[in-house]
């Protein structure tokens, strides 16, 4: 029997053999060490995986198979918080570490926003195949979370997120979430309060908006009826623009696509393609670049935003509006933008289906905090990466939607129906508000995480580094064997000529802010070490120069955290030595909070103890520490009730809760008996699909020591229609969306079942759909052990590892 497991580290999906089960493998693509769970988790010793056992490559990167878990709303989603209050761990969104090939994924969709200049984007979300794996750093590994990272290279001005956090994902077998949707920064419709639109031709009115919604496309009248393509893309090619959003640097944080409403320079766009910018750029067709002044109207709700232009070409032809949602099903469409920075791509389609919100399956309508009654446009012309903001049009040459999102397992396009554009168009004010102004909740590069202008000889290496990037990925994409992959890697990674330039500026330059600057982007370039390892020595003086000479910068908490996301030796001593030398409190804090989480992911004993010590430490010292305006101290105590209650050997918390006729029962009722636990939805097709194994379970267990217990995590009702139905047979708590129940046991994903032997002691945890005979073997294991006094139940040594995951399960 063999069985796939996923590199933590290139991300690499490998087929291994039974006979490893138990053992740590070398992954052959970047050398990382990988554990292969195991019933009975016997350690084997270290040996590398023969190329035939690797599975193919995948078309995507972080690509589930059908036995992934579905990830569920963070606590702050659920709370309604914030996007830029980090969902989950809430860890700073921080230095963006270069990215390849992706969408940026906004709380639960693919939005098809191009990343990274002109060349790259931010994780994982495609629809074309890229054959090769590409190893974590060059693509942001999600953690599950949505992880955000600029693969133009370590701009201050991107955001990576770093922890454990939920990153939706709409694939069937995916990691779904329903973090929040495309509203971050405020929500609800804004509007431009502060600044004065430029004087072009007056400013637009809303009567003057109204008129273009009405106008011709081009100039005359539209010929009625479908006009001929080349027609149809050529006029609406002439209000099609590219825009580019940069950081307070001027670097490239990614592009999207938006197209001309009035001759007066307003331009509609999705509020995602422009929620990260400080500034931003449109580019017509003829190559004509018109900088953006700022936002005129933007509703985050609905992603949607006007922005301003300061003067507009000459030949530039606004696009017209269909006055309503004009179209039907099965009608001929065509999408229009830059899919991947191709630009100016037209794809022709069809309406595929035409949907609220609200009628949407459960599984993507978790996924996002648009309204009930937003109206989508289903379709098969192609969209991708890029085509964000762009038009969707109907053979009349009308805009009828803006393309804005994608499903990542089938090729499914959504376009906002244009009606919500026409309602805002009425709300565009005379003032302009920046989008730096706008765009700072949501953007990384607040003082504390600021590098400001860069130096001259700095940015002279950055500037290099990101067009050198964008080669770098260009041939990763192309490259079609492991063999070429690797050896890209080894040539080709511009991080390995760059680094050393700026550590010997830090050297030559010690205590200026050149140096300081140099040692920081060192960091977020050493992110494209592969494997890690060969980063220890340049990692070794970059450290050492910042602890020597920069350890009183009031931004030092940047590199404490860029350090927090590597597992080296050097990176933890650094860590340890910021807590015992800074003089800052918020920093202290935060080097606390990102060693801690290092240290609880060892095996090891010792360190374990050390992370629980740092966490008890930030809850006594540093409640007050805030990451993004969220107090670290809701990390830690997190971190530290799952380590010290819901890891493998702890005991198991007790629940009590009501079935769904309201009955009380309590977990410890049980005691005595080996538990399964199941937390499951009905929502989740992973979940259903175990059902009749289930049902088998429950006949089973009649006659032997051990009982199968549900948390059902769907709303109110549902479970005891289940029930009704015969689906499910065995006592279950209702605990409702969002409960007390699975908000305890910190539950990331459906389905996660948890072994609990007879003294009440957790041994086993898979997130995500496990193998059924793993799931036997283990029970057998556990049952064999009722009554003949081989556990204790005041024993930490766990029988499994940490949180063992299922067969295919997604990392939380």
């Amino acid at each position: 029997m063999t069985t796939k497991i996923r590199c933590t580290e290139c991300d690499t999906s490998l087929r291994v053999g039974e006979k490893h089960y138990g053992r740590s493998v070398k992954c052959p693509r970047c050398g990382a060490t990988v554990k292969v769970p195991q019933p009975e988790f016997a350690e084997g010793e270290d040996f590398a995986l023969d190329d035939q056992e690797l599975s193919d490559f995948e078309e995507q990167p972080r690509r589930k198979s059908s036995r992934s878990a579905h990830r569920l709303p963070s606590k702050s989603a659920r709370r309604g918080k914030k996007p830029n209050k980090q969902s989950s761990n809430h860890l700073p969104a921080i230095v963006g570490a270069a990215a390849i090939a992706g969408l940026l994924i906004v709380g639960g969709i693919y939005w098809t926003t191009r990343r990274g200049g002109d060349a790259g984007t931010v994780n994982p979300g495609q629809v074309t195949a890229i054959v090769p794996p590409v190893p974590a750093g060059v693509r942001a590994a999600p953690a599950g979370a949505a992880q955000m990272t600029n693969n133009s290279g370590p701009s201050l001005g991107a955001a990576t997120t770093t922890g454990a956090m939920n990153q939706p994902q709409l694939v069937p077998g995916g990691t779904h979430s329903a973090g929040p949707g495309v509203g971050s920064a405020p929500t609800g419709v804004q509007h431009a309060v502060a600044g004065t639109a430029p004087p072009l031709s007056g400013g637009a009115s809303p009567e003057a908006i109204n008129a273009v919604v009405t106008s011709p496309l081009a100039n005359g009248v539209a010929p009625a009826g479908n006009l001929d393509l080349s027609v149809l893309t050529d006029r609406a090619g002439r209000g099609l623009v590219l825009l580019r959003i940069k950081d307070n640097n001027g670097q490239n944080l990614g592009l999207g696509s938006g197209f001309l409403i009035s001759r007066d320079g307003l331009v509609a766009t999705n509020f995602h393609v422009m929620k990260e910018g400080a500034t931003a750029e449109a580019e017509f067709r003829d190559g004509v670049r018109v900088p953006v002044s700022g936002y005129r109207a933007f509703d985050s709700k609905r992603d949607i935003a006007i922005v301003q232009l300061e003067s507009v070409p000459p030949d530039a032809v606004p696009l017209e509006l269909a006055p309503s949602l004009d179209v039907q099903q099965g009608a001929s469409v065509v999408a229009m933008g830059h899919p991947r920075g191709l630009r100016f791509t037209a794809t022709e389609g069809i309406v595929s289906a035409i949907h609220k919100t609200s009628d949407l399956p459960a599984d993507l309508r978790r996924q996002m905090e648009c309204p009930d009654d937003q109206i989508w446009i289903q379709t098969s012309a192609t969209i991708f990466s890029g085509n964000s903001g762009g038009p969707l049009l109907s053979r009349s040459g009308k805009v009828i939607g803006i393309n804005s999102w994608i499903t990542r397992d089938v090729d499914f396009g959504f376009a906002l129906a244009i009606q919500h554009l026409i309602e805002l168009t009425s709300q565009v004010k005379d003032s302009v508000l920046s989008l730096a102004e706008v765009n700072r909740q949501g953007r990384a590069d607040d003082t504390v995480f600021s590098l400001g202008d860069l130096d001259p000889k700095v940015k002279v290496i950055q500037d290099e580094y990101q067009r050198s990037f964008e080669e770098f990925e260009v041939r990763l994409k192309t490259a079609q064997t492991a063999e070429e992959v690797q050896k890209i890697i080894t040539s080709n990674n511009p991080a390995r000529r760059d680094v050393p330039r700026l550590i010997k500026i830090a050297s030559e330059n010690p205590k200026t802010p050149a140096a300081y600057q140099a040692l920081v982007l060192s960091l977020a370039m050493l992110r494209q070490y592969f494997p890690e390892s060969t980063a220890t020595s340049p990692m070794q003086q970059v450290t050492t120069q910042l602890l020597r000479d920069h350890l009183d910068e009031k931004s030092i908490v940047t590199a404490v955290v860029l350090a927090g996301t590597f597992e080296l030796a050097s990176t933890k001593a650094f860590l340890s030595e910021v807590i015992n030398r800074s003089t800052d409190k918020d920093v202290q804090g935060i080097a606390c909070l990102f060693l801690a989480k290092s240290l609880i992911a060892s095996d090891k004993s010792a360190p374990k103890k050390e992370g629980v010590r740092l966490l008890e430490r930030i809850v006594n010292e540093f409640s007050e520490v805030m990451i993004r305006d969220v107090p670290i101290v809701e990390d830690a105590q997190r971190m530290l009730f799952a380590e010290l209650h819901l890891s493998i050997g702890a005991e198991a918390p007790e629940i009590i809760g009501r079935d769904a006729e309201g009955n009380e029962f309590k977990l410890s009722d049980y005691r005595g008996k080996v538990v399964m636990l199941d937390f499951f939805a009905d929502w989740c097709p992973h979940c259903t699909k175990m059902y009749p194994l289930e049902r088998i379970m429950v006949e089973k267990q009649r006659d032997r020591p051990y009982i199968l217990l549900g948390v059902n995590c769907d709303r109110d009702g549902v479970l005891q229609k289940l029930i009704e139905e015969k689906k499910v047979t065995w006592k279950c708590w209702a605990d409702g969306e969002g409960g007390p129940i699975a908000t305890e046991w910190q539950l990331s994903g459906f389905p996660m079942i948890i072994l609990i032997d007879h003294q009440g002691i957790i041994r086993y945890q898979f997130n995500g759909a496990p193998d059924p005979e793993v799931v036997d073997r283990a029970l057998a294991q556990l049952v064999g052990k009722v009554g003949s006094g081989k556990t204790n139940s005041n024993s930490k040594k766990p029988i499994g590892s940490s949180r063992a995951k299922g067969r295919s399960s997604s990392n939380p």
